[in-house]
């Protein structure tokens, strides 16, 4: 989200995932999904017919691993998200707004590689997410520099609250990747 707002977009981030969205995600996905994929189904409608430029669902093609772990891997389901949604709201009338659903969704492939938000497979990944958006290598090193710095304040906090509370679920510091961004 920090990337976003530093480049200029005004973010938000959906609410709405309640009991509604589901049973609207139900309806809408071609198969019947596990009941978070159901649930994104219904969220993402949501954020379509609230009149979001672009909903950003990123491609996540690997995350780093968990301490400990020789390797990590993303749910099948998950990784093809963008993909489904292109392709239910293709076929849907649903989405109210201006202009196809599908033609709104900024998917582009997330790398994280072994060194996470730090790694080169990373910063890459945002360079080609900056160039669809149409940034200048300037406005996106500069929004890239200062995401990173929240996202290293954000880790060091949740460490001390980690800490302070004893508890690992505390630790948690993946960012909200749903978000519409105002292009």
């Amino acid at each position: 989200a920090a990337f976003f707002y530093e480049s200029g977009f005004d973010v938000k981030f959906p609410g709405g995932a309640d009991h509604a969205a589901l049973k609207r995600g139900i309806q809408l996905a071609p198969i019947p999904f596990c009941a978070p994929m159901q649930m994104f189904h219904g969220v993402a409608e949501k954020l379509f017919a609230a009149g979001a430029d672009r909903v950003f669902v990123p491609l996540l093609r690997s995350l780093p691993p968990i301490e400990g772990q020789p390797v990590s891997g993303v749910c099948p389901i998950v990784q093809a998200g963008p993909d489904l949604l292109r392709t239910t709201f293709a076929n849907s009338e649903a989405p109210a707004g201006s202009g196809p659903a599908a033609g709104r969704l900024l998917a582009p492939m997330i790398d994280f590689g072994r060194g996470g938000m730090e790694s080169v497979e990373f910063k890459r990944s945002c360079g080609r997410l900056a160039a669809e958006l149409g940034l200048s290598e300037t406005v996106w090193q500069r929004a890239f520099s200062l995401a990173s710095s929240v996202s290293t304040l954000s880790t060091r906090l949740a460490s001390i609250s980690a800490g302070a509370l004893s508890s690992s679920a505390a630790s948690e510091t993946w960012p909200r990747w749903w978000c519409s961004a105002a292009l």
